[in-house]
């Protein structure tokens, strides 16, 4: 009797044992499935917003997803930083994306997985005491960009459409705080630039600067980048993520005023200056037929500015990953792939 005890409760402990095993394993499983890590490389500035509103907001937590999000002064840092290993999707305009494939066309996996925002952000802004009153007179000026940004191609674009082009100026590579400082001491007198780095520029010097519309009426498209290696391992997770900042974009659209005051403690930028960088930028997702179109345009623009055959460049809709997206909101990829 005591025997058949004994036995009963050992064969009761080993149970136990048996389930809290099981459902420890269960946990840390579960856990592991909620807290996939993302990291993503993004441009510090409110055209990235629907990230920063599925971060802050816990979207993406919602979705199983834990996103690390280091910010860059611009996007083509961010792409940078994927390029290098150190994330796995990027935020950038897709000029950054078309220059950083052509200069690594033989070694890059890089591809676009769709379009979450679109702006008119950039401007020429100049010094009025270096005879600046037209685009004319920025030939042999010292003028600064961040080159393989895309203000690079707006000033290339812009210098064009009046008989000059990037040779005609001293041109230099600095980051956009080293071109706010610089123009500020006057060792630049020129600059092409986004918000809200331009109204940075005009309130330190007040009533000594011209500028003029770099975009000329266009539209760039801010992006999302990986590699299609670290894509095919990811897809599920990438859909996660496509799906986070969909439902980031819907809490823009119903809480707007409460968006607006969290992307302004987020990239520290005024609430006026972030409202008026929203009247000329849109976040949405999307993956439109627009966005070959003017990557097209900036790939032949770089092909005479650097010299390339068009046999030597990427075939860009080899580069565009549309079919994920799809899974999301079919109805906002108009991009056509063959």
């Amino acid at each position: 009797m005591k025997r058949n005890i004994k036995y009963i409760s050992l064969l009761v402990i080993i149970i136990i044992l048996v389930l809290l095993l099981i459902l420890i394993i269960s946990k840390t499983k579960s856990k592991d499935n909620l807290t996939h890590t993302i990291r993503v490389a993004a441009y510090k500035g409110d055209v990235s917003g629907l990230i920063f509103i599925a971060d802050q907001m816990g979207i993406f937590t919602d979705n199983g997803l834990h996103v690390e999000i280091t910010n860059y002064s611009s996007g083509k840092a961010a792409l940078d930083a994927v390029d290098k290993g150190d994330a796995d999707i990027a935020s950038c305009s897709e000029f950054v994306f078309v220059k950083d494939s052509m200069t690594h066309c033989t070694t890059s996996d890089n591809c676009v997985i769709g379009s979450f925002a679109k702006a008119k952000l950039n401007w020429l802004i100049a010094r009025t005491d270096a005879g600046i009153e037209s685009i004319a007179n920025l030939k042999n000026k010292r003028v600064a960009v961040k080159v393989g940004s895309i203000a690079e191609y707006y000033l290339g674009r812009l210098l064009n459409n009046h008989d000059l082009s990037l040779n005609d100026v001293l041109l230099t590579d600095m980051e956009p705080s080293q071109i706010i400082t610089s123009m500020a001491n006057g060792s630049i007198d020129a600059t092409t630039l986004w918000e809200p780095n331009i109204s940075m520029i005009e309130s330190a010097m007040p009533d000594k600067t011209i500028k003029f519309d770099a975009q000329q009426n266009q539209d760039f498209y801010f992006i999302l980048v990986s590699s299609n290696q670290w894509l095919d391992e990811n897809l599920d997770n990438t859909k996660k993520f496509l799906k986070s900042l969909y439902s980031a974009e819907m809490y823009f659209q119903k809480n707007t005023d409460s968006s607006i005051q969290l992307l302004s403690d987020y990239t520290k930028t005024s609430i006026e200056q972030v409202k008026e960088n929203l009247n000329n930028e849109r976040l949405f997702l999307t993956f439109p037929q627009n966005l070959i179109v003017i990557m097209d345009s900036e790939k032949r623009w770089l092909s005479e500015k650097q010299g390339i055959a068009n046999d030597q460049v990427p075939e860009l809709l080899e580069v565009m990953r549309p079919e994920i997206m799809k899974t999301i909101i079919q109805e906002r990829v108009t991009i056509i792939k063959k």
